[in-house]
């Protein structure tokens, strides 16, 4: 009979160094739980994080303005999470981060369009310029966009 296919769960917590940081993480995950248990509901929500240095909860907040507040707790919240080894709360504030794009968006509608007086500008600046390559970007961005302009009436 064939052994089953092990999952990445079984996988991950049979490696020493893995299932010890996953341990570890685990932990940190927990404190900030507690953390937030023990702080005003207000505060609640800008704890976002948190990690451990030695024997210091580092408690992230996601504001510089909330952070200040929570610093004011620092000390009742380390007597209060003292029984879980810990010697003192540290805060730290980190902004939280827009979510990553992959690819950009397809503009929805229609795209920017040059003013006539822009596509005179861009014409006459043509004309008045030493560098021929540069001279001839400009004339196809005024000759595009006069086109389309041409084309919309």
């Amino acid at each position: 009979m064939p052994d089953r296919p092990k999952t990445i769960h079984d996988l991950l917590w049979n490696n020493p160094m893995v299932r010890d940081r996953l341990a570890r993480r685990q932990r940190e995950l927990e404190l900030l739980e507690a953390a937030r248990q023990r702080v005003p509901g207000g505060l609640q929500r800008h704890c976002i994080d948190a990690h451990l240095e030695d024997t210091t909860l580092v408690l992230v907040l996601d504001s510089p303005a909330w952070a200040t507040r929570a610093r004011f707790l620092a000390r009742d919240l380390g007597a209060a999470l003292a029984a879980r080894d810990l010697t003192a709360v540290r805060i730290q504030t980190r902004p939280p981060q827009p979510p990553r794009q992959h690819a950009p968006k397809a503009q929805v509608g229609t795209p920017r369009r040059l003013s006539a007086a822009t596509v005179e500008h861009l014409r006459t600046a043509a004309e008045h310029l030493d560098d021929p390559e540069l001279a001839a970007t400009l004339r196809r961005l005024a000759e595009h966009h006069a086109e389309d302009d041409t084309s919309s009436d």
